[in-house]
């Protein structure tokens, strides 16, 4: 199988490079862009698997890169890179379906983890009632998330699949145990719970990357495509 072909964009030469290096030392195949333009033009004219776009950049920034790979190139991953705070327009592009954002400058292990896993574009189970999870479901589908609803035990079991990723359970559907096995039986996937209004607090056994996120009703599918975004920026781990 060949690797993943990555095009990195950014407008700073030397780190540019640096990343581009270690990465094809990590077995990627790296394709260098020094603006949002470029970027576009060469996604026009070859096939990649994944983007890594800086966002300050002078002229098309980032976040304009990604909206405009999201119309050339629909359903490619975009890993968003930054060394700012969290700004509205990042915001609005995790919401909107960039796959995560990166600290800038990561371990390039950090950096590999994160681009490995969006070139296998995982999916998101949603387990709820089908009144609120389908709808659901199908909105952060069309933020271009490739989610599966299901209820029930069901996305305990599929959990343990290398495709999945993040898993968004709606407790008093699903039932806090099963939550707990889940997290037993597949300590690789990020969780993001998701309380009835008054509930008690789920009480979380830890997870396999990144922070447990707890949630209470009413969410918004846009809220939900954030925090998955953010969920995957925090593997600390390849896989």
């Amino acid at each position: 199988m060949a690797p993943p072909r990555v095009l990195v964009v950014d407008d700073e030469p030397g780190l540019r490079s640096s990343l581009a290096a270690n990465l094809e030392m990590e077995g990627f195949e790296v394709v260098e862009a020094e603006s949002g333009p470029r970027a576009l033009e060469l996604v026009q004219k070859s096939t990649f698997d994944v983007v890594l776009t800086d966002i300050r950049m002078p002229g098309m920034n980032g976040v304009e890169l990604f909206h405009a790979l999201q119309k050339a190139r629909p359903g490619l991953p975009v890993i968003l890179s930054t060394a700012f705070a969290l700004e509205d327009l990042t915001r609005e592009a995790l919401q909107a379906g960039a796959f995560t954002l990166l600290p800038k400058p990561s371990d390039v292990d950090h950096v590999a983890a994160t681009v490995s896993r969006a070139a296998r574009r995982p999916i998101v189970i949603l387990a709820s009632d089908p009144s609120w999870g389908q709808s659901c479901a199908a909105a952060m589908q069309e933020a271009g998330l490739r989610v599966k609803f299901a209820a029930g035990m069901e996305p305990v079991h599929g959990a343990t699949d290398d495709e999945v990723d993040v898993c968004i359970v709606e407790i008093a559907s699903v039932g806090a145990e099963s939550v707990r096995d889940l997290q037993r039986r597949a300590p690789q996937v990020a969780l993001i719970a998701v309380l009835g209004r008054g509930a008690a607090d789920f009480k979380p056994q830890g997870s396999g990357f990144g922070t447990v996120v707890c949630l209470r009703q009413p969410v918004a599918p846009r809220e939900l495509v954030q925090i998955v975004a953010e969920s995957r920026g925090k593997v600390r781990r390849r896989g």
